[in-house]
């Protein structure tokens, strides 16, 4: 995943910002949720039934930005300054 940079947006989030390979890893990492058929949601079809990593990924300028949630507040790049 060629990421250019990965930046600390609060205690438990980031933000990754990189080229079309951001984006493409997290729709090859995307999987059914189970039972997801039996929900509202699904049934009218505001939901696929699927989990991808991150809150969202979308495209911002030339390069796409990826937010995730970090289980463990260690593990997240702190912020500088």
């Amino acid at each position: 995943m060629a990421v250019t940079a990965i930046t600390a947006i609060g205690q438990h989030e980031i933000l990754v910002l990189g080229g079309a390979e951001v984006e493409q890893w997290r729709e090859s990492h995307r999987m059914p949720v189970p039972g997801a058929e039996h929900t509202r949601l699904f049934k009218r079809k505001q939901w696929d039934g699927t989990w991808a990593p991150g809150q969202w990924c979308r495209m911002r300028g030339e390069q796409y930005e990826l937010r995730c949630w970090c289980k463990q507040a260690r593990r997240c790049p702190r912020r500088s300054g």
